[in-house]
């Protein structure tokens, strides 16, 4: 493949020694040269012949029929029956010879009177991610090899990476049949591997970009449960997707912490599955997915000093109904009653408010309460104060803004309750052991970012 992303233009000119010495300069690979009236045809052929040129030369000739030696990197094209199809019909012949020109397409603009040039572009890909989530059909690099072979009629596709459940395949647009559409794709994925698998993709992509885009499909692996049965197209799943304000998030969770502290277990649960089902489905967006999981750590912390490993759950599926079935939908047991109704109002009170500059006097002054009487309860049931609570939820907050928001510093500081900023610094560094910008720079390396993410995030 190239090394240099940038288009290239590569101008008929008039033969001369000037000329070739240019391109030589400049690395060409393909010379297109207008021969001189003023220097015969033959003499420009034994020049050619005799210094061996290293790249590919189209001459186009005056002198109709001529006859000349053939040579690999040689081709002679008559200006009479000079043609948009004849310009591509050469070309496939440079490509055959040229490695550096294989993954190129091209688009040719001749204009005999005028200018003539012929536009070469690198190739742009399309990427396609298949997950299945039936167990009789494995993602192998068999079953892979096997869609392959049957999807050559239409399209030549490449694996990049299988395995049980998924797999991710490229495709060159120069490459892919003109009568091909995803439809056709989808129809032989399924028909392979059963209506309980999903199909994403994403069109015309440069090389240059290759990278970021692979990164922002795998990314999105865990939502493609939400595609069983269906085949979507990058681009139009970003159309749809909206980012729901985090507040309207955070109000199911207050609603899930009242039911949950009024042991109403089964209403809590009722929310979060539709935190799954509806607010993520809606979004397609990683970073929602991450938000709903920072608070169900934060609570699960607060109330059982457990914390969740988000990364070994194959599927949004199984990760929900471990949740649902797990210890965080353990009902908490209070001495009294007097003592649940207070703790339950301190600890809405604390979710409810964090990212103002509440702090425990507020907190017992909303109560009615003298302050040291409602740390103590807090502490009683949770084994830890409620300014230390407030600190986790505080800054648990803050680590998903920089990880997941361009804010700047200082405004992530006042969303999340701190009046100083060079307070929040300190205190950031204190708890994580990195500056807040150091912090934000742990998602640039996309790879270390998915392997420690559990870390980075931990309490």
């Amino acid at each position: 493949m190239l090394e240099d992303p940038a288009m290239f233009r590569i101008h008929i000119v008039p033969f001369s020694m000037d000329a070739i010495q240019a391109f030589h300069d400049t690395h060409a690979d393909i010379v297109i040269l207008d021969t001189s009236l003023f220097l015969p045809f033959e003499h420009i052929l034994d020049q050619m012949y005799q210094y061996n040129w290293p790249f590919h030369v189209l001459l186009i000739s005056h002198e109709p029929h001529l006859d000349y030696p053939k040579k690999d990197n040689v081709f002679l094209l008559d200006k009479d029956t000079l043609s948009r199809e004849l310009f591509h019909e050469i070309i496939e012949r440079i490509r055959q010879h040229s490695s550096s020109l294989q993954h190129l397409h091209t688009d040719i603009t001749f204009h005999w009177n005028g200018t003539h040039s012929v536009t070469i572009q690198p190739d742009s890909y399309h990427i396609v991610v298949l997950r299945t989530f039936n167990e009789d059909h494995a993602l192998d690099a068999a079953a892979c090899h096997t869609l392959i072979a049957k999807a050559h009629p239409f399209c030549n596709l490449h694996l990049i990476h299988a395995s049980d459940s998924i797999a991710i395949l490229y495709m060159n647009r120069s490459q892919i049949k003109k009568a091909f559409h995803y439809a056709q794709l989808s129809s032989l994925v399924f028909q392979m591997l059963g209506p309980k698998t999903a199909m994403l993709y994403k069109e015309n992509i440069s090389w240059k970009t290759l990278q970021t885009s692979l990164e922002e499909m795998v990314d999105r692996i865990p939502l493609l449960y939400f595609l069983q049965g269906e085949s979507k197209s990058f681009q139009t799943l970003q159309q749809s997707a909206y980012m729901p304000a985090r507040k309207d998030i955070k109000k199911q969770f207050l609603l899930l912490l009242q039911d949950f502290l009024d042991s109403d277990i089964e209403s809590a649960k009722h929310i979060l599955r539709d935190m799954y089902m509806h607010t993520i489905k809606a979004s397609y967006d990683v970073s929602v997915l991450e938000y709903v999981r920072m608070h169900l750590q934060t609570v699960s912390f607060l109330f059982f000093k457990e914390s969740i490993d988000f990364a070994g759950f194959p599927s949004i599926e199984e990760e929900l109904a471990w949740l649902l079935d797990s210890g965080l939908f353990t009902p908490i047991a209070f001495p009294s009653s007097s003592l649940q109704d207070t703790v339950t109002k301190c600890t809405l009170t604390l979710y409810r408010e964090y990212h103002t500059t509440i702090s425990l006097d507020g907190i017992a002054g909303k109560l009615g309460l003298h302050k040291i009487y409602v740390n103590r309860l807090f502490k009683q049931q949770f084994r830890q104060t409620v300014a230390e609570s407030l600190h986790i939820l505080r800054l648990q907050e803050a680590k998903y803004l920089l990880l997941f928001t361009d804010e700047k510093v200082y405004n992530i500081a006042a969303s999340v309750g701190f009046n100083d900023t060079g307070y929040f610094i300190k205190t950031f560094r204190k708890s994580t052991g990195y500056s807040a910008l150091e912090f934000r720079l742990l998602r640039e390396n996309k790879e270390e970012f998915r392997t420690h993410y559990a870390r980075i995030m931990e309490i």
